[in-house]
């Protein structure tokens, strides 16, 4: 080597060496925070301490470029099990980009699902395909009569967004006599034990006069925060956990005490007053009670061992006007392997069905009974319903009702995705006879349905829970009303698409919009029909429909013209793709001329004007 080389060499080394270094002290630092980083994400996920876990798991994420699939599923089944659905299945969606291809039927499950949610059955179906156990409900999701069967008595419910309902989570309805008792995990007005699960507050039961109780109009609902999109930015930690009383460890390092600061107003007693004699009780929820007054409840087992999951229990008290007193643990199972929850009471308070996920059952949580032959004798043993009932999915929330049946939500029978609403009589569950019932939308719905109380016998006025709006649990009144044969539609009459909008300059038809979703179909007196309820109308009724398509006021009148067309057309597409005639559609374009809002000072401004509309234009001949 000659020495000019060598000495070029050699200074080269010199300068830049220490920048070198610089630059690997750097890496090194790096390195090490996301390791901490991720150390903290890991033992926060494997004490179910979720709400950290996704925090600590994003930060991770916003800091390396490759994230490993195992990082990345574990934040995915974090977001799962507070039931952040949409987060859930984006997160699945980055770890495996090629579909189902080498993902274990846990996750196949679990993502078919979550597309079923969404209302994406097509997807939903390709993810659930070749597993035997879910044949039947990817069969059912594929075949549109199976799907429109399951909504054949839609125009018969009448549903309501009840005004006890906040931001946090209300669930578990259940009327008792002039009552309406609930479970919700709004803050109270002192310090509180957060839920490690999810970072929220343990569950409560409530009680409020069911005179109290009223449906939110449409415009109550859109002035509220409840569905403004930055008040749910600042909830993303106010989640559910993943059946409303999940299991959590007892240790310390989970549980944090912290000052409970509501984001509403103070609740006043139109969102209910807090259920006195149960303080020393925590996640105490889903009550059901006999005429003898005798309560039963879910609670986290108020002695759990040193060191395990605090498991659920049920307790029995008596229920009296300043309180449930002589509140004692039922001996049903051994609180340090299994929880039994969802108690549900016959009338005389000899018959008990609840939900348990104990070794040796069906699935994850299946349905139990256990009686006794008056209130003088101690419960037997808890027994197994048959696979009429119980299946490889779970089967909770149960409810008796006094004309005989039994309810229960399911997540493995075919329905319209995540848990759905069954029927069937109590007598023949027993048997393990007859055949479930499946309770027809909009009851149920593509997102969870659980929680059924009804008024009296007939069931045709009382309440049920539903997550579909913001994957928040909510109470929904049901009204259900036989409808005439001969009772016809006008010509002229309007229905606004209630779920139906548009992209700015889109025009690809988005069912997923405005805060009713399908929670809210009123069409004798707001107005508003879901474009799956239209197909129910069309089949129904020899009716020829314009569908209207409007725009907001950007752009110029002949663009916005030829843009509202091809959106009124997608509508009709979408209909004859469904068994409609297109010979009884009409596809009109009102461009800009018919702005709702004419002054389009926000976002929701421009959306609104950016609608599809349905008039009744005629009768077939």
């Amino acid at each position: 080597m000659n020495s000019v080389l060598l000495k070029y060499i050699t200074l080269l080394f010199c300068f830049s060496s220490p920048s070198m270094h610089a630059i690997d002290n750097e890496t090194v630092q790096n390195n090490k925070a996301q390791t901490a980083i991720l150390t903290k994400a890991d033992i926060a996920y494997q004490g179910m301490n979720f709400a950290l876990a996704v925090e600590a798991y994003e930060e991770y994420l916003s800091e390396k470029s490759n994230t490993p699939k195992e990082v990345l599923e574990k934040l995915a089944n974090a977001y799962f099990q507070m039931r952040a659905s949409d987060q859930a299945l984006r997160v699945y969606q980055m770890a495996y980009p090629n579909g189902n291809q080498g993902v274990n039927k846990l996750l196949q499950v679990r993502i078919g699902e979550l597309y079923a949610r969404k209302g994406e059955y097509q997807l939903a179906t390709e993810w659930l395909k070749g597993l035997p156990v879910y044949e039947a409900k990817a069969n059912a999701y594929s075949e549109k009569e199976i799907m429109n069967t399951m909504k054949k008595d839609s125009l018969l419910w009448k549903i309501g967004f009840v005004n006890l309902n906040t931001a946090y989570k209300e669930f578990s309805p259940f009327i008792m006599r002039n009552s309406l008792i609930f479970s919700s995990n709004k803050p109270l007005d002192k310090k509180t034990i957060a839920y490690g699960w999810d970072g929220n507050n343990f569950a409560q039961l409530w009680e409020i006069p069911l005179s109290k109780c009223r449906d939110l109009t449409i415009k109550e609902m859109n002035d509220t925060t409840l569905f403004k999109k930055d008040h749910q930015q600042k909830k993303a930690k106010q989640l559910a956990g993943i059946y409303e009383c999940g299991d959590s460890k007892s240790d310390n390092s989970v549980l944090k005490l912290l000052m409970a600061k509501p984001y509403l107003k103070p609740y006043s007693s139109a969102n209910g007053t807090l259920l006195k004699g149960l303080d020393r009780f925590s996640n105490t929820s889903t009550l059901s009670i006999d005429k003898y007054n005798h309560v039963y409840f879910a609670a986290n087992n108020p002695t759990p061992h040193k060191d395990s999951i605090s498991r659920i229990v049920i307790m029995e008290g008596i229920y009296t006007p300043a309180g449930i007193r002589e509140v004692n643990q039922l001996p049903l199972a051994d609180a340090n392997r299994f929880s039994v929850m969802h108690p549900a009471i016959n009338e005389k308070g000899t018959f008990m069905v609840c939900s348990s996920d104990k070794a040796g059952g069906a699935g994850a949580f299946d349905l139990y009974y256990t009686q006794r032959k008056d209130m003088t004798q101690n419960w037997d043993t808890l027994k197994a319903f048959g696979d009429k009932i119980n299946s490889i999915g779970n089967e909770i929330f149960p409810n008796i009702t006094p004309n005989g049946f039994l309810y229960f939500s399911n997540d493995v029978f075919p329905g319209l995705g995540g848990l759905d609403i069954f029927r069937i009589p109590l007598k023949d569950a027993i048997a393990n006879s007859g055949e479930l019932e499946h309770i027809s939308y909009p009851i149920n719905s593509a997102a969870d349905d659980f929680g059924w109380t009804q008024k009296d016998s007939t069931g045709s006025k009382g309440f049920f829970t539903s997550d579909r709006l913001n994957n928040n649990d909510n109470i929904y009144s049901f009204n259900y009303e036989q409808i005439k044969e001969s009772k016809k539609i006008k010509i002229g009459f309007v229905w606004e698409l209630s779920n139906v909008h548009y992209d700015f300059d889109k025009s690809e038809l988005r069912t997923d919009a405005k805060p009713i979703l399908d929670s809210l179909v009123k069409m004798s007196n707001e107005h508003f029909i879901t474009i799956d309820s239209l197909v129910l109308v069309l089949n129904k009724n020899p009716i020829t429909i314009e569908i209207g398509s409007h725009t907001d006021s950007r752009g110029s009148y002949e663009y916005n013209m030829k843009l509202a067309q091809k959106r009124a057309e997608s509508v009709v597409a979408y209909l004859v793709e469904h068994g409609i005639d297109p010979k009884r559609i009409t596809a009109k374009s009102y461009g800009k001329a018919k702005l709702l809002k004419r002054e389009e000072r926000t976002t929701d401004d421009y959306q609104a004007n950016r609608r599809s509309e349905v008039k009744v234009t005629g009768y077939e001949k």
